[in-house]
C-alpha cells in the first residue's frame, strides 16, 4: 500500500482502499466535517458521532482504531453527561482538507453524493455501503399477511445518495 507521510500532523495520506472506502461509508453516515471560527482561529474538525450506549464499543473499539491504522491520526472521543451523545472527534486542518478533496463536503451533507473514486470501483461500493448500513441501516420484522419478513434499509435525506445505492445494489 502506498503511503505519504505528512510531517506536520504525523498524518499518513494513504491509498484509496477498500477499508478507507468503508471509513467514508461510516462518514456519510453519522459523521460531519466542518471547519469554524473560534475569536482567534479556525478550527477543522471531523467529527462521528453515535449512541452512548448502544455504538459505544463500535466507536471505540471499530472506528477509531480504523481511522488510526489508516491516517495515523490522534482521536479524541467525548461523551456529555447530561446527553446520550457519544463523539468521535479529529482537530486537523490537514486531515479536514483531505477527506474533503476526496469528495466529503463541508457541513451540510442533505444532498452528499458518493465520491467518483468509490462508485468506480464495486469492491469500494460494496465496502462504503457496510459502513454507511453500520451507521444508518437497520434490518426489521415487517408482519404482513399474518406471517413476518424481514427487511433491510437504509435512511438519508440525500436522495442522490440513495439513488445511488439502488442503482449499484439492483446491478448486484
Amino acid at each position: 500500500m502506498y503511503m505519504v507521510y505528512r510531517i506536520k500532523d504525523n498524518l499518513i495520506i494513504p491509498s484509496k482502499t477498500e477499508k478507507l472506502a468503508e471509513f467514508f461509508g461510516i462518514l456519510t453516515g453519522d459523521g460531519y466535517a466542518g471547519r469554524y471560527s473560534l475569536p482567534k482561529r479556525i478550527v477543522s474538525s471531523i467529527e462521528i458521532c453515535g449512541n452512548k450506549l448502544k455504538d459505544y464499543d463500535y466507536l471505540k473499539d471499530y472506528v477509531a482504531p480504523l481511522i488510526t491504522n489508516l491516517f495515523n491520526i490522534k482521536i479524541h472521543i467525548y461523551s456529555r453527561d447530561k446527553q446520550n451523545l457519544l463523539r468521535l472527534i479529529i482537530y486537523s486542518k490537514e486531515f479536514t482538507l483531505l477527506i474533503n478533496q476526496w469528495g466529503f463536503p463541508l457541513g451540510k451533507k442533505e444532498q452528499i453524493k458518493i465520491p467518483a473514486w468509490i462508485k468506480q470501483n464495486s469492491n469500494f461500493m460494496k465496502v462504503y455501503i457496510k459502513g454507511f448500513f453500520d451507521t444508518d441501516g437497520y434490518l426489521c420484522l415487517k408482519k404482513k399477511e399474518g406471517k413476518r419478513y424481514p427487511v433491510i434499509g437504509l435512511s438519508s435525506k440525500s436522495k442522490p445518495l440513495l439513488e445511488d445505492f439502488k442503482v449499484f445494489l439492483a446491478m448486484l
